[in-house]
């Protein structure tokens, strides 16, 4: 069951343009190969697809026809000496049968699942390409009495709470390391309206050593406060620096949003 589950999202992501290059290519791969993979894209795709254009009474419509194709149930019965037993021998269109019956329970659920995907849509989208900035600050394993290595140590442990207590007792020192790793612990905690107010700081100060990577950050915070606006901007003002350390991801983001 999990891994159908699993199967679903990943046709879902598949045809919503949503995976990575490397990703898609590796699918394809497996769509030229798996035949019954490629039947599952295909009916998803068609399920997809008619409820767009028309709504519940097409998909409806559809199953009725693939209804009307199916062949009765054949009985197969097994004679051994103990009482008899019927088996129910099913054939492709028969277990095909059992997609369209579950679209036709998904239909109940779309308007749920579409209220659901749109809520978290921008969430996931941030959260593939948010990756913790790397400790390029002071080494995690110094002095632990010092705070800058207290906070580090905590944040590379991926202990962002205890990490953003420490960083908030440096603020005034160190003002740029201090609001980028504070921004990253509060993105990586999921607290995106802080790290937009962590990022904007950084960018606000005279240009350094985190100026590009704050920018990145930023627009990464904007999609998950689903203001893709101003991760637009952003994304687009990271394009036009070709040499920038995140221009190619920002052009594949910009694409999907």
């Amino acid at each position: 069951m999990i891994e159908n589950i699993a199967l679903t999202e990943l046709i879902d992501k598949y045809l919503g343009g949503e995976l990575k290059p490397e990703e898609k290519a590796a699918f394809e791969k497996r769509l030229a190969t798996e035949t019954a993979l490629s039947e599952q894209v295909t009916l998803h795709r068609q399920i997809t697809a008619s409820f767009k254009s028309s709504g519940r009474a097409s998909l409806l419509a559809m199953l009725e026809e693939e209804d009307a194709k199916m062949p009765a149930y054949q009985e197969v019965t097994e004679e051994e000496n103990k009482p008899e037993a019927k088996v129910i021998a099913f054939n492709n269109r028969s277990r095909q049968m059992y997609y369209w019956a579950a679209a036709v329970i998904l239909l109940l659920l779309v308007p749920f699942i579409f209220i659901i995907r749109n809520n978290t849509a921008p969430d996931r989208l941030a959260g593939k390409y948010f990756k913790p900035y790397g400790n390029e600050w002071v080494p995690a394993n110094g002095d632990t009495a010092d705070l800058s290595t207290k906070a580090m140590k905590h944040y590379e442990e991926k202990n962002y709470a205890m990490a953003l207590s420490a960083l908030e007792k440096m603020l005034g020192s160190d003002e740029a390391e201090v609001q980028f790793y504070k921004g990253n612990s509060h993105l990586a905690l999921n607290h995106p309206q802080d790290a937009i107010t962590c990022f904007a700081a950084v960018l606000n100060m005279p240009a350094n050593k985190y100026t590009e990577e704050a920018q990145w950050y930023l627009a990464l915070s904007y999609i998950k406060a689903e203001d893709k606006a101003k991760a637009k901007d952003l994304l687009n003002t990271i394009v036009e620096v070709e040499n920038h350390p995140f221009h190619k991801d920002a052009t594949e983001l910009l694409k999907k949003l």
